[in-house]
Formats: C-alpha cells, structure tokens, sequence
C-alpha cells in the first residue's frame, strides 16, 4: 500500500514497514520560519548514518546535469551537516524503485498532478519518516526557463524541506520561476537543525 499526497510543489509517498527497532521522527519544531516537511507530524529526512546520498538523471535529462548538480552542489557543501551526494549518473532505473535510495531527475510531472514547472516527490516510510527515494520532475514541456533558483528549490525538497509562509525569504518559497539564486539564511537555519550535528532525528 502506498499513499500519496499532493502538497504544494511536493508529493510525498508514504510506504508502510520499516525497522521495529527504529523510531518515528515526530514533533517537528514550530520556531522555524523554512519549516520541516512531515506528513501528520511524522517528518521527512533521509538517514545519513547510510552514507552520501546517491543522484541520478533519466537520459532525456542529460543536458541539465551541470545544473542539477550545482544545486546539489549548493546544499551538500553546508559545514554544519555531514550531509553529501554522489556525483550523479545516468540511470534507466524506473521511478516507481525506491530501492534505490537517491535523489533522480526526470522530465514530466508527477501523476495526477499540474502547475508548477518543478515538482518534487518524496517516498518515505511511514513509520519513521525515513526517505527512501526522491524524485524531482522538471516539465520540459512548458514553457520558460529553469532558474538557478528552481533548482535549489527542488532539491530542498527532495531533503525533506518544507514551504514557507507568504514573505519569507527562502528559496523554498512557492515562487516559480524562482527569483532568488542562492540559499538564504532562513533556509540555512532549517537544513542545519534538521541535518546538522547531531540531525534532529538523530539517525
């Protein structure tokens, strides 16, 4: 069984099971102006005791690899966080595999869904909130650019990161195109307590 729900610029997929022995992420704080994603408080995050995070790209995607991995680039080079991604590759690999535990880039958008050029889609378990997959769906098919800020928004998403109120500096604003080129601080602040030393949900 599988649950999707369309949030924003996001999807997250939640996946039943897990390990007993690891607990749930909850309680995501409400001091922060970025918040965490969490679906009914059980929050988004991948586990960095499992090393770099892989990254990939559908082969259609080929010429938007310098981008994509610039933002990866972007969020990855943080010092408050033992955060880090692979270098990406090519992969045939099909979306729905969430064995895979990586953050993919294809074209399109995600089933069911409409509007924004970047859309990003988080599957997770359920239980403890641990990402297994991440995808992020660029529309290649409608018009305009794919601003240096669209693309760190996507990868915020897929990290977990949530959208802020209206007014809130942060590239996770539901602006798009997205006009800011780097990460903020309000961004900062959240990605180093949700990854930092030691991570908020402490795997």
């Amino acid at each position: 069984m599988r649950l999707m729900m369309a949030l924003g610029a996001a999807l997250l997929v939640g996946c039943p099971g897990g390990d007993d022995l690891e607990a749930a992420c909850v309680e995501p704080p409400a001091d922060l102006a970025v918040p965490f994603r969490d679906l009914n408080g059980v929050v988004a995050h991948w586990a960095l005791s499992e090393g770099c995070i892989q990254t990939s790209y559908a082969p259609d995607m080929k010429d938007a690899r310098e981008e994509f991995e610039a933002a990866l680039a972007a969020w990855g080079e943080q010092t408050c966080s033992d955060l880090c991604f692979s270098a990406p590759v090519e992969s045939t690999v099909p979306v729905d595999d969430s064995s895979q535990r990586r953050v993919h880039l294809v074209s399109g958008r995600p089933p069911g869904t409409e509007g924004s050029k970047v859309q990003t889609a988080l599957t997770f378990q359920m239980s403890t909130g641990r990402i297994l997959q991440s995808v992020i769906y660029v529309n290649t098919a409608e018009p305009g650019e794919v601003t240096r800020g669209d693309w760190l928004m996507g990868v915020g998403k897929a990290l977990g990161m949530g959208t802020p109120a209206a007014g809130v500096d942060s590239v996770m604003s539901r602006e798009q195109p997205q006009p800011r080129t780097a990460l903020t601080g309000k961004d900062l602040e959240t990605f180093c307590r949700l990854y930092g030393r030691p991570t908020f949900c402490g795997n």
